[in-house]
């Protein structure tokens, strides 16, 4: 059933207008939302039960079982283990994902919310996974899971990579919970304990689930004996790459977006806010492009300067996005109290998993983006006129050590061969937690000295 897919993503792209149509099903009847709500767990039921019906009748003709039960090769398990592990698997996740998206505002963190925090959170949960299912349908939906079957070879094709596809799916679905949860704390600009603690639950998984991934993706062969072939061969391993954006995404909004609900509230009038905003983007762009270049350049993939040549145009489309969402707040989007700046911060976020829907190598900009997040956070405390006085001496230094790690160490880094992967996992994601820490240690310092 080929129409399933694409009516799919249609019914997808209708939860990022939920608001206006649970508005119109006011006047038009409550069937009007619930079919809106709905439609894309019928779409999606179909397309499984098409499968689940095909693995209950052994169907050759079926993608999924001349795939992974033909040849003598097949997969352990038999029709049943098809099912459950094969193309089916991102399918299932994705429902899971979008069932959570209409229970969240059931959640026990924010149930002794007001109902329209709740029915908030329930919108900007559904409005991130769509998003996320939308520009990883490749992922979610590959090509070859919807192959005729006279065109698939009859030896299993079952992958031999050393963590199953079982781990990947769950712990695709962590992730997106995790972020999920993060995206609605981190969008709604009302102050309640319930997302306070939905929040703080959030940061917490993160914790426990940053480790593990890194740890099941140091299991992967090709990760294991790193060699300049993985770079080379890099759109073999979207799953990797999309799985890094959502980590990217959850550490984000975890050490970025969610404290600077509370940073931006505190940083008063804003005497100098424009210049205060271009310094800001002008020096977040710079370090954008300076540590994409480093990054590059360790890669030595292509001839020449090809890999520059790649990583300036990945960062102008990084730039462009972010510049183009500056004029959101013309528009209305303003709900904020630094409203371009908050844009800035959320499109340098959500940007890796735009592009990477056209790039693999979209692994490149996330350092820099992770150290161009932290500048739009420390920036306006160093150069607006009426924070300024309040500044301490660990800020400076903190941000004194991130600019000499981030231009001098980690270059160094880099000249050792496969240790790419280890500066993206392990070194940046410490820059914007340790400066949203001391920011945040600053403002509760004050805070307390002024009561």
């Amino acid at each position: 059933m080929p129409w399933l897919v694409p009516l799919f993503a249609i019914s997808l792209i209708t939860w990022q207008m939920t608001p206006i149509i649970e508005k119109m099903a006011i006047e038009k009847g409550k069937w009007l939302k619930s079919l809106q709500n709905l439609l894309p767990l019928i779409f999606l039921t179909l397309i499984i039960l098409d499968r689940l019906i095909a693995v209950l009748t052994n169907d050759l003709n079926h993608s999924d079982i001349a795939k992974y039960n033909a040849g003598a090769n097949a997969m352990n398990g038999g029709a049943w283990m098809t099912f459950l592990r094969g193309d089916g698997l991102s399918e299932l996740s994705l429902m899971v994902l979008l069932i959570f998206s209409l229970s969240v505002d059931k959640l026990p963190s924010i149930s002794q919310s007001p109902q329209f925090i709740r029915t908030l959170v329930r919108y900007r949960v559904m409005s991130f996974v769509s998003l996320v299912a939308l520009f990883s349908f490749t992922v979610f939906f590959p090509d070859s899971s919807y192959l005729n079957a006279q065109s698939i070879t009859s030896q299993s094709t079952w992958p031999t990579d050393s963590i199953g596809p079982l781990w990947y799916a769950l712990l695709t679905i962590a992730i997106l919970i995790i972020a999920a949860e993060l995206f609605a704390t981190s969008t709604i600009a009302a102050v309640d304990s319930g997302l306070a603690n939905l929040a703080k639950k959030a940061k917490y998984k993160l914790v426990v689930i940053f480790p593990i991934a890194v740890i099941l993706f140091m299991k992967i062969d090709a990760i294991k004996n790193m060699k300049a072939d993985f770079w080379l061969d890099l759109e073999h391993y979207y799953h990797l790459i999309f799985i890094s954006i959502f980590l990217h995404m959850a550490i984000s909004f975890a050490t970025i977006l969610e404290p600077a609900k509370q940073l931006d509230s505190k940083l008063g009038a804003g005497d100098g806010r424009t210049k205060s905003l271009i310094f800001t983007s002008l020096l977040a762009f710079i370090f954008l492009i300076i540590i994409s270049l480093i990054f590059s350049q360790s890669l030595d993939i292509f001839s020449g300067n090809g890999e520059s040549l790649m990583t300036i145009w990945l960062v102008f489309a990084v730039i462009a996005t972010c510049v183009a969402s500056m004029f959101l707040p013309t528009m209305g989007f303003d709900a904020t109290p630094r409203p371009e700046l908050w844009w800035v911060r959320l499109t340098l976020s959500l940007s890796p998993l735009f592009i990477a829907a056209f790039s693999p190598y979209v692994l490149i900009l996330l350092p820099a983006i992770w150290f161009s997040l932290a500048v739009t956070l420390v920036v306006p405390w160093l150069v607006e006129e009426d924070v300024r006085s309040l500044n301490s001496k660990q800020l400076y230094i903190s941000m004194a050590f991130v600019i000499i790690f981030s231009l001098t160490i980690v270059p160094r880094i880099l000249q050792q061969p496969g240790n790419q992967l280890f500066v993206i996992w392990f070194c940046m994601p410490i820059i914007p937690l340790l400066l949203s820490s001391v920011l945040l240690h600053q403002m509760r310092k004050q805070q307390s000295l002024s009561a």
